[in-house]
């Protein structure tokens, strides 16, 4: 008696050369009938698919060759190469915060380009968050620059003012939920070893430069909070420069918020002076 499956066995055997073969099984549980169809004398020729492949391929080679002046390295720290990269973000970085203290409105290109500066030094170094991060500064900054430019309609200019008690609510509220979020995210599907701290970071970082865009005064403080972060956390991790840069964030930013904190003082002064001559004319 012939083995179950022999027939398929023997018809395939049969079958000449060039057409389809038919190979499968009949036991229960087992794949179906499958069509294998052997490829064409001409094969060696790149279809489609291969042809799109090689187009990526190329596009992303001119994508690296314009960006490889960059990762070049600029100078050797403690042994380290530092890229052109690294150098020019640092540098528009710290432009960029001292700008925004004098509320120049030059901060916002000098800090977007900060922004595509650290997310391609942090792409390169595998740090694949930060370099999200960086697209999400770039968006909040051209937010932030439109909102300085074009101010709200019957404002002559944004002025610095404090947050109403709703906005408090809204964004502390949302902050707290995403850093809850995001610390959970990083603890249970990475191998982050702070992800607590990496995500108070992220989500501090982030509600900063909402407040900083509306000129709210207390973003300073939320910027104060991210260098007290992150000077020990790159310590941390042994990036010690970025450490050294973030504690001159701090000293910026002090400078930031007492130089907002004057021209608040200074506005409400001059409305309650203002108000005082009204009520003295009348």
């Amino acid at each position: 008696m012939p083995e179950r499956g022999a027939g398929v066995t023997q018809a395939a055997a049969l079958a000449p050369a060039g057409t389809a073969s038919v190979t499968a099984t009949i036991d229960t549980g087992r794949p179906r009938p499958t069509m294998s169809r052997r490829p064409p004398a001409n094969a060696g020729r790149p279809g489609c698919r291969a042809a799109r492949a090689d187009a990526s391929v190329r596009r992303v080679s001119a994508w690296y060759e314009a960006i490889e002046p960059l990762q070049r390295a600029a100078a050797v720290v403690a042994g380290a190469p530092v890229t052109w990269a690294e150098v020019l973000g640092d540098v528009t970085g710290a432009a960029c915060v001292w700008l925004l203290a004098r509320q120049s409105v030059w901060n916002w290109p000098l800090g977007l380009g900060n922004n595509v500066f650290w997310g391609l030094l942090f792409w390169d170094a595998k740090l694949y968050g930060d370099s999200v991060l960086q697209a999400i500064f770039f968006a909040l900054g051209c937010y932030g620059w439109w909102c300085w430019v074009r101010p709200r309609a019957g404002r002559t200019a944004l002025t610095v003012r404090r947050p109403s008690p709703r906005e408090w609510w809204i964004v502390g509220g949302l902050t707290t939920l995403a850093t809850a979020a995001a610390s959970a995210f990083l603890a249970q599907r990475t191998d982050s070893p702070v992800p607590l701290a990496d995500a108070s970071v992220l989500t501090l970082s982030l509600a900063a430069t909402y407040g900083q865009a509306l000129k709210l005064v207390e973003s300073w403080w939320v910027w104060i909070a991210v260098d007290v972060i992150s000077v020990p956390l790159y310590v941390s991790r042994g990036l010690y420069p970025t450490a050294a840069l973030y504690a001159v964030f701090g000293v910026l930013c002090v400078t930031g918020l007492a130089r907002w904190s004057r021209e608040l003082t200074g506005g409400d002064e001059r409305v309650a002076d203002g108000t005082a001559s009204v009520s003295t004319s009348a």
